[in-house]
Formats: structure tokens, C-alpha cells, sequence
């Protein structure tokens, strides 16, 4: 996923030059010059205890899921595998204590994290560990959670999944909310997203109404997903269109295709139907974290960058394509690669390079969702020439490129459609 450009801060409502934005300011600068007068005793002391107890400090990165729930399973998942014989072991008296926020992308995922981390919220607390760090980055008791693990494979591949676990009576509580809307427990069901506007525009609203357009490159079209979940939903299979935030109510009057986003949505029940769902669809938003978080199956269109599929162990997906602003021709993906277009982040370095980024089509997120839900369910024909497909799609990258280990599968359908391209 492309880095965050701002801070939350900086993204906040305060910037520019309002009254309550230079009062803001005011007070985070006044704060800036007392901060030693703290920083250092509670160094001392942390240097004191040290004999006795390493303590060990992190931070919730809580106001996106995508940012919420990979830094800290990947880091979990990292630490697993650390042992006496390999990486230096945890120290038995070790402390590890995480800040949180108060604005959570959802309160029940913080929550599930308390029990599986020590953990204070509190916003003030939140707000010196973040000036602290910034200013003091290089302090041995911070914890590294700035990874979220893009093409550190073998760690997802051999680690288990660590960070949200449900008690009893929490996924009871979730498999009574989806008998109520028919889906008894076994039956499988599948949730999908899309990524547009609507979530940065609403929890993270800024002076200038265009801020988060630089990475409108990653919204797809919801109307490109529409057949998709109408073949599943054809099948007797319920689908469940899922997302915080979304631009629109779907337009579907069929009665398994459910509109969670916009009639059901809950914090707890965005955790307890990913949970569960026999397949997930999505694209580049954060979203996917919840399912995959579970270790379900994931299918992901319109992937931008092209090396930067997601982590889940035999995922498929599907890149998108490129077209030349100067005659619409379409562009080789090794070009994309050579040119270094592959791995810019925001809609004006497209521009810059000359290209334009191409949602995927309809019947192309169809067939990829089918190929991913017969894979998951053992229904799924290999060809012979799979393989010799998968070493095209990846040998565009450079030998030594990281992204040539990735576990994920690129779409069979989409690589025999584009064959041009490769």
C-alpha cells in the first residue's frame, strides 16, 4: 500500500489558516518546548528500571484499518519467530506497552487488540508518544511497528495468525446477526468492497475539499463488481457488500445480495461477518485486512501498484493495466516496471510518466473471484501451463525484485487476456 504523506494530524481539519487551527498549532509548539522537561526524567527512569524490567513502547496506528491491523500482525507474526538460535530472544521480564487514540477506524478491532497487547488510550498520552518519537526516532525502547511486511514473505508464510481472536460469545453473537439475514452456520457467503472517496473524505475531512484526490488512482467502479456479486448471489450464495464508509446505497433488488455498508453496519459486526466468509473480494482498500486477519480467501482487483498484491498465502488477484495519454494504446507491464511507474503513489505521477491506470472490467473481477472460490473450496481445474503463466506476470520485475517471492497468484483469465502485455 502507498505510504501515508501526512500525518493524522496534519490531515486533520486544522490546517490552514482558521482561528482553531492556529490556536492548534499555538499549543502544539507550546507543548514542543516543555517536552524535554519530560523526555528526560522518563528516560532516566526507564534507564533505572532497566535491571529489573525492559520496558518497551508502540503506538496504535488506529484511525485506518489498513494501517490498524497489518503493522501490528505483522509485527506479532515477526516476533513469533524469533528463538534463542536465530534473532536475539525476548527477555522474560520484558514490558510492552502500545498508545492508542480515541479515534478508532473501529473500536471493537481495539478492543480485540487490548486483550492480545497492553494497551492505554488516551489522547494526550498518544500525543507525546508521537512528538516524542518524532523527535527522539533513534531511542532503543521504542517498538517497531512501521512494517506492514509487503515482501517479507517467509514471515507470513510461516507464522500463524496472532492479533484478533473472538471469544464464544462474541461469535455467537455473529452468527446470530447472519441466521437473521439467512445464512446459517456452515453456509457459505462471501463480502466484497470497493475502494472510493467516501471513508478519507468522512473521517478525515480537510480545508481543501481536494486532499485526498491524489489517490483517487486506487477507487474502482462499483458498477464493475455488480456481475460478480450477482453470479454468487445466483447460486443461493448471500453476499454481503461491506465497508465503513461508502459513496452510495447499492442499486440491486436481489434478495441475496446484502447492503451491509448501508443498512447493518457495526464496528463488531465488520469483524464478525469477515470472520467468517467463505470468500472475500475486494481491491486496494484497507478493508481486506478484516478477512485476512482470519486467514479467509481473498481476491483482489485493480492492484496498484503491480508489485504489491496482498499477503494472503495463494490470493489472487489482478493488476491493473495502463494506457498511454498520448494515443490511449495500451502499455507492457515490463514498461510500466522500467519506467518506474510501477511503484509511484499518487494520480499526478501517472500523469507524469505518461500513463493512465485501467480499472479491470467486469467479467474480469467475475472470473477472478470464481478462480479464487474454487480454489478455496477444492473445485479448481489446473492447466499446464499455469505455472509458465505465473513466470510471466512476476518475471517483469528485475531479477533480485523482492516482489518475484510473492505468494499470491495472479488471475488465469486476466493473464490469457493480456498476453500482449507481457
Amino acid at each position: 500500500m502507498p505510504p501515508d504523506s501526512t500525518s493524522t494530524a496534519a490531515a486533520s481539519g486544522d490546517a490552514g489558516g482558521s482561528f482553531s487551527g492556529t490556536v492548534k498549532r499555538g499549543i502544539r509548539r507550546a507543548v514542543d518546548a516543555v517536552l524535554p522537561l519530560i523526555w528526560y526524567p522518563f528516560c532516566l527512569a526507564v534507564r533505572c528500571l532497566a535491571p529489573l524490567v525492559r520496558l518497551r513502547f508502540g503506538h496504535l496506528n488506529n484511525d485506518r484499518i489498513g494501517e490498524l491491523i497489518p503493522r501490528l500482525e505483522f509485527y506479532l507474526r515477526r516476533r513469533s519467530l524469533e528463538t534463542p538460535t536465530g534473532k536475539t530472544p525476548r527477555l522474560a521480564r520484558e514490558i510492552e506497552l502500545f498508545i492508542a487514540n480515541r479515534r478508532s477506524a473501529n473500536p471493537f478491532v481495539t478492543e480485540l487488540i487490548a486483550r492480545r497487547l497492553r494497551t492505554v488510550t488516551n489522547d494526550l498520552l498518544w500525543r507525546l508518544y508521537d512528538m516524542a518519537r518524532r523527535r527522539w526516532p533513534d531511542t532503543d525502547f521504542w517498538i517497531d511497528t512501521s512494517s506492514v511486511g509487503v515482501y517479507d514473505f517467509d514471515i507470513w508464510n510461516k507464522s500463524e495468525r496472532q492479533l484478533l481472536v473472538m471469544n464464544q460469545g462474541e461469535r455467537e453473537r455473529g452468527e446470530a446477526f447472519l441466521r437473521d439475514l439467512g445464512v446459517e452456520p456452515g453456509d457459505p457467503y462471501v463480502c466484497f468492497s470497493v475502494r472510493d472517496s467516501a471513508y478519507l473524505d468522512a473521517k478525515h475531512p480537510h480545508q481543501d475539499p481536494d486532499r485526498w484526490r491524489v489517490h483517487d488512482y486506487r477507487n474502482g467502479a462499483m458498477a464493475n463488481f455488480m456481475p460478480m456479486a450477482e453470479w454468487f448471489a445466483d447460486q443461493g450464495i448471500k453476499v454481503f457488500r461491506i465497508g465503513a464508509e461508502v459513496e452510495a446505497p447499492l442499486e440491486t433488488d436481489h434478495p441475496n445480495i446484502i447492503d451491509y455498508s448501508t443498512h447493518h453496519r457495526t464496528p463488531f459486526l465488520d469483524i464478525a461477518v469477515s470472520a467468517g466468509c467463505a470468500l472475500y473480494v475486494g481491491d486496494t482498500s484497507g478493508t481486506f485486512w478484516m478477512p485476512l486477519a482470519f486467514e479467509r480467501p481473498i481476491a483482489q482487483a485493480n492492484i496498484i501498484p503491480i508489485d504489491n498484491p496482498g499477503r494472503g498465502i495463494g490470493s489472487v488477484f489482478m493488476p491493473k493495466t495502463y494506457r498511454r495519454l498520448t494515443d490511449d494504446s495500451p502499455v507492457p507491464f515490463r514498461e510500466i516496471v522500467e519506467s518506474g511507474a510501477y511503484s509511484v503513489f499518487t494520480s499526478a505521477n501517472f500523469a507524469e510518466k505518461g500513463y493512465r491506470p485501467v480499472e479491470n472490467t467486469a467479467a474480469e473481477i467475475l472470473e477472478m473471484a470464481k478462480e479464487r472460490y474454487q480454489r478455496a473450496t477444492g473445485t479448481w481445474s489446473a492447466n499446464a501451463d499455469d505455472a509458465e503463466l505465473q513466470q510471466r506476470y512476476w518475471g517483469v520485475f528485475p531479477e533480485g525484485h523482492p516482489a518475484r517471492n510473492s505468494l499470491a497468484l495472479v488471475s488465469r483469465h486476466f493473464m490469457i487476456n493480456h498476453l500482449d502485455l507481457f
